[in-house]
């Protein structure tokens, strides 16, 4: 014999031909809370009140150096036209194999068009100019027969300042 026991659940059942699908509900039971008494509330002048003095730390000239910004100080002069033949691939440039068949293309869309992004460059000591960005533009350049490259020159580069240019804008690509 079966027997039927009533269990009290917070779910709902459909009938068979609906599927027999089955709902359950949830029910949130919130935490009890704690009811504070005006004793308990902080009057305004407890909030409010501060030491006469306060204790500003010291930045040492080490920490203060860790902290600053790298800023280049470097000036740049506007874009111009440089004499092909001053300008110096760097020695410490990360790039060092070239894909021939895509300087050739370069080379061609210069023919065409020009430079669009002017290459960047720094004064050398022994004269002319180094490059910092653009190798690969200034290296179609000279496949293409260009007299003259659209530059720009930065004054005042020290060489790991002339590094992260050089790194920011192939990054930039």
């Amino acid at each position: 014999m079966k027997t039927n026991k009533k269990v009290q659940t917070n779910s709902v059942q459909k009938s068979e031909k609906e599927n027999a699908v089955k709902v359950t509900a949830l029910a949130i039971i919130p935490k009890p809370m704690t009811l504070l008494t005006p004793q308990d509330v902080p009057t305004a002048t407890e909030v409010t009140e501060a030491p006469e003095t306060a204790t500003i730390p010291t930045v040492t000239e080490e920490a203060s150096q860790q902290a600053t910004f790298k800023t280049p100080l470097a000036t740049a002069t506007a874009e111009t036209d440089l004499d092909i033949t001053t300008i110096h691939p760097s020695t410490d440039n990360h790039r060092k194999t070239f894909n021939d068949a895509s300087l050739q293309e370069l080379a061609e869309s210069i023919r065409e068009v020009g430079i669009l992004q002017a290459i960047a460059v720094r004064p050398r000591t022994e004269g002319g100019y180094e490059i910092i960005y653009g190798e690969r533009r200034y290296r179609a350049s000279l496949l293409a027969g260009a007299k003259t490259i659209k530059a720009t020159i930065y004054n005042n580069v020290t060489d790991d300042e002339a590094e992260d240019m050089s790194l920011s804008e192939n990054l930039q690509r």
